[in-house]
């Protein structure tokens, strides 16, 4: 990888199979080595991850409503029939899952303070918000704008990737 920009200049890799390492040429401090293998976590991230774990039993309810008596559902986006095991479920109609978030950070306004997240018990690398009655309040939120639908794990990340990119939302 060579960058034009001043930064990092390269990456040398073994090309032996008993070597691992990865060495980085440095042009100046920045260090991508470090920056991804960094244990600090983007408040951003953090608090997307939140707000789906506040979800993650309406969603659930959701699939489960979706898959009673049922062995295949056509997928709506590539009309794929799908099992339950390669399904997933996913937002539609007028709000996806990130413009819900910045509806809801905007009625938050200035009080940025309670969305203040911690590490879940719901799994690894997943967060909770530490005020449960703003979480309550993003999942009454999120009933009220959200649209599901079960749709191809598959397909749709091929279509997330190939139409939207990485379409990342900022509201700090």
């Amino acid at each position: 990888m060579t960058r034009v920009r001043r930064g990092v200049r390269g990456f040398l890799g073994a090309a032996d199979d008993q070597s691992d390492s990865i060495e980085e040429e440095e042009d100046d401090g920045f260090s991508y080595i470090k920056c991804c293998q960094s244990t600090e976590r983007c408040k951003r991230d953090d608090l997307f991850k939140a707000l789906r774990t506040a979800v993650l039993d309406d969603v659930q309810e959701f699939k489960d409503k979706a898959w009673k008596d049922k062995e295949v559902i056509e997928c709506p986006l590539s009309h794929v029939m799908t099992r339950k095991g390669d399904s997933d479920i996913d937002h539609c109609g007028p709000f996806q899952f990130r413009d819900i978030v910045r509806m809801f950070v905007a009625q938050i306004n200035d009080d940025v303070s309670k969305l203040a997240t911690r590490a879940s018990t719901k799994g690894i690398g997943t967060c909770e918000l530490v005020d449960e009655e703003v979480a309550n309040r993003f999942r009454e939120f999120h009933k009220e704008k959200a649209q599901l639908r079960v749709v191809n794990k598959v397909k749709k990340t091929f279509l997330e990737n190939n139409l939207w990119g990485n379409d990342f939302f900022f509201f700090f």
